[in-house]
């Protein structure tokens, strides 16, 4: 069994490779579905009201990225390989805090699929 730093409060991604999730310890995590070890670790930015970062919903998945909505106000769109940030930094005032729970909903054929209001 693998633990993180803190609770889990989403569901993970699955692919063949790896389970995908992130807790409140402010960690994206990649464990192998092989053997639960860790794969790889990404830590978020933090807010002054959410000073670790917590990551509470579910992260989405492509073929090459995966996607965590953060309560950071942030959605952070990591590779799977090399654990790079691809994207990420949507302002509070979009109201991407709720976005962060629609994130698995926003993949459609391959791509993160989201309007914002002005």
């Amino acid at each position: 069994m693998f633990k993180t730093g803190d609770a889990v409060h989403s569901t993970p991604a699955i692919d063949d490779q790896a389970v995908y999730c992130g807790s409140f310890d402010g960690y994206c995590y990649a464990i192998s579905i092989d053997n639960g070890a860790l794969l790889w670790k990404f830590k978020t930015v933090g807010h002054h009201y959410f000073p670790k970062g917590e990551v509470q919903g579910s992260p989405a998945q492509t073929e090459d990225l995966v996607f965590f909505g953060v309560r950071d106000y942030n959605v952070y769109a990591l590779d799977k390989k090399e654990v790079i940030v691809i994207g990420i930094n949507l302002s509070a005032k979009a109201g991407c805090c709720h976005l962060l729970l629609l994130i698995p909903y926003c993949i459609w054929q391959g791509r993160m699929n989201v309007s914002l209001p002005r």
